[in-house]
């Protein structure tokens, strides 16, 4: 009796410890691309530099041999991105945002300089995801707060999102299904299921 008991107290120590973890995996965003030359070239050992505004926090990551670089597990929020690297001038972008399972895409050709000068860039352009083709979309708290919700039903915000709409047509409060970007009457293979964590 005393052994199944340590090995279900192990077993609730690992769902503890691990559910945590799991359960905010897919509640973050990621950030790729490849460090180029002006000619074109693969800039391998490139040091890039995301930076959360917010909370002035620093995610790194280096350029491999094709001069790609791949930073995930980034929580949404506003970005600063910095690319150096030897004899070349420094790269800056800033100010982007990054939303619940994104992965922005910045492929960057830095120029022959010294590390003293910097390109900056600014302005926000809208980052068209195309890495998967998964459909997706954040609603704002200041949607849910300023727009009725007769019945207080979250899954009514969904119709704010391009191209969803519910099985039947309306949303259902008893029906969780929903169709994206598909024909009235969808194959099987077209029906989605949403689900709160609530």
């Amino acid at each position: 009796m005393h052994r199944w008991q340590s090995i279900l107290r192990v077993a609730i120590a690992v769902l503890a410890i691990g559910a945590p973890a799991w359960s905010q995996s897919s509640f973050i965003a990621a950030v790729r691309g490849v460090i180029t030359d002006a000619s074109g070239g693969a800039l391998p050992g490139a040091k890039v530099s995301v930076v959360e505004t917010e909370r002035n926090v620093t995610h790194t990551a280096t350029s491999d041999e094709a001069g790609r670089y791949f930073m995930t597990a980034l929580p949404p929020g506003r970005y600063t991105l910095t690319v150096e690297a030897q004899g070349f001038k420094k790269y800056t972008k800033s100010a982007f945002s990054l939303v619940v399972q994104q992965q922005a895409t910045f492929d960057i050709a830095l120029s022959v300089g010294e590390l003293t000068t910097v390109v900056e860039v600014e302005g926000e352009s809208s980052l068209l995801n195309t890495t998967n083709s998964s459909l997706g979309q954040v609603i704002e708290n200041r949607y849910m707060v300023a727009l009725p919700n007769i019945g207080r039903n979250p899954l009514a915000f969904l119709n704010l999102t391009p191209g969803v709409v519910g099985s039947a047509g309306t949303i259902n409060p008893s029906n969780t299904n929903f169709v994206a970007n598909a024909p009235a009457t969808p194959p099987p293979t077209c029906w989605w299921t949403v689900r709160s964590s609530t």
